[in-house]
């Protein structure tokens, strides 16, 4: 082929190229779960707890993570692009942003211990919980992200009546009013 009809082959099919890579998205996340696990601290680093030994107070830490679905946001945008011509190769070209849009947030967080010794009597031990790494409480921590968590890790601020055989419950209420929570398995403190 000529140049010239390279270049207007490259010109017609171009534009249509280009656009079809960068098709902005748009997805609604829901919060709908949460799962946790527990960690021993050894220093500067954190191994999953096995369950049979008995670790320290101050080295026990528990990961929790916050399970979301996320689904595409439909809207006549979307349906006229889908009129488009489609290409089996893409382009790299730089794209925008995914645009992401939480449809709730969690408003607090509450920690519970289950001592198993004592007839699994509940205690609230929120106010003794802090972030690990930044030593703020769980509170601060949520007003801080605005309730937009993707997971965390907290430890003991103060180990004050904390009972040697644990089980734990951490429950999350939304800003729509339902509850989520999560429950771990037996620990037992030195």
């Amino acid at each position: 082929m000529k140049p010239q009809a390279l270049n207007v082959f490259a010109v017609i099919l171009m534009p249509p190229l280009l656009m079809s890579c960068c098709d902005e998205t748009t997805y609604f996340l829901s919060i709908t779960d949460l799962e946790s696990r527990v960690l021993v601290s050894e220093g500067s680093t954190t191994i999953e707890y096995d369950g049979q030994n008995t670790i320290d107070k101050e080295d026990f830490i528990i990961e929790v993570d916050v399970i979301s679905i996320e689904n595409i946001a439909l809207n006549e945008e979307n349906n006229i692009q889908n009129d488009r011509p489609e290409f089996i190769y893409a382009a790299v070209v730089p794209c925008e942003d995914q645009i992401l849009i939480n449809t709730n947030k969690i408003e607090t967080i509450k920690v519970e211990l289950i001592d198993v010794d004592n007839n699994n009597e509940r205690l609230d031990v929120t106010s003794q919980m802090q972030i690990v790494g930044a030593q703020q409480p769980i509170s601060e921590f949520i007003s801080e992200t605005n309730g937009n968590i993707g997971g965390f890790q907290i430890e003991f601020s103060d180990t004050t009546g904390i009972p040697n055989t644990i089980d734990y419950e951490i429950e999350a209420t939304l800003d729509d009013g339902s509850t989520i929570n999560t429950r771990g398995g037996v620990v037992r403190f030195n």
